[in-house]
């Protein structure tokens, strides 16, 4: 999995424990000042293929659903509804309206 910030692509690694309801993903980074952070979040395989992701900043609790409400004060969510790249043009116009 790759993520953008601006032109820089920051490495990192992910775990998941699908046996979790909702499943739970955790995206592990290190910063440019090399501090390691952790973003916890929550994920599930959307109609037509999506992968879903609801992720908090890094001092934040773990989402428990998919619902787009305000954050808390000082917490930071982060939703993402993904597709491989050759599908995602494609399944945009379909299923935009589909997501939760």
């Amino acid at each position: 999995m790759y993520w953008y910030v601006g032109k820089k692509t920051p490495t990192g690694t992910f775990t998941i424990d699908a046996t979790k309801t909702p499943k739970h993903i955790d995206l592990t980074n290190r910063e440019e000042k090399g501090r390691t952070v952790t973003h916890r979040g929550i994920y599930q395989f959307g109609e037509g293929g999506w992968l879903l992701l609801n992720l908090v900043d890094v001092n934040s609790p773990r989402p428990t659903d998919f619902k787009g409400d305000k954050s808390k004060e000082g917490e930071s969510k982060l939703m993402f509804a993904c597709a491989r790249p050759e599908e995602a043009s494609r399944k945009s116009r379909q299923a935009r309206t589909r997501l939760p």
